[in-house]
């Protein structure tokens, strides 16, 4: 189902990272940001029994009001992953019916939220160290003026996610 990529191509897709400056820094770092959020929605693979239909489209949900929603929603306008149309739904507040990733910034409305999707089939996306410790998969984080990733590989496996090797040779791994 997936086109075969080169281990060039996926490092480019995600070593775009340029410096970021005072005013411009949260618009470039959630532009960044939301092409990381597409990016992973090319490298997962979920359990078989989270999409009905191959068609179905991947839902990516906002927890709270973020500065990611407009970058994102530019980020996925009209492309696919293999079949699947990208779907972002904003504002989510709690639950995660239907969601494939959800993203937590910093909005403090994350709590508990790694910790409630555990074994879920959800990719949890937050923007802190903390994240991963309270179970998310993936933090995003910003070192240097630069998006770096960091992924839960103990959370992924409880979630039923497969992370390709491809993406995890570009993360730091850990295990929490």
């Amino acid at each position: 189902m997936r086109k075969p990529l080169s281990f060039a191509i996926v490092a480019a897709a995600f070593s775009i990272a340029v410096p970021l400056e005072n005013h411009a820094q949260s618009v470039g770092e959630y532009h960044l940001k939301a092409a990381f959020l597409f990016n992973f929605a090319k490298f997962v693979e979920w359990p078989a029994e989270t999409f009905k239909r191959p068609a179905d489209p991947i839902l990516i949900c906002v927890l709270g009001e973020s500065e990611i929603t407009g970058p994102l929603e530019e980020a996925v306008k009209g492309k696919l992953v293999g079949e699947r149309r990208l779907v972002i739904q904003r504002g989510l507040v709690s639950g995660s019916a239907g969601c494939h990733i959800v993203f937590a910034g910093l909005n403090g409305k994350r709590r508990r939220l790694a910790e409630e999707m555990k074994g879920s089939g959800i990719l949890t996306i937050g923007e802190d160290e903390a994240f991963l410790a309270e179970g998310g998969v993936v933090a995003l984080l910003l070192v240097s003026d630069r998006v770096r990733m960091k992924i839960n590989l103990s959370a992924a496996e409880r979630a039923g996610l497969h992370i390709s090797s491809k993406l995890l040779t570009l993360a730091q791994v850990v295990r929490k």
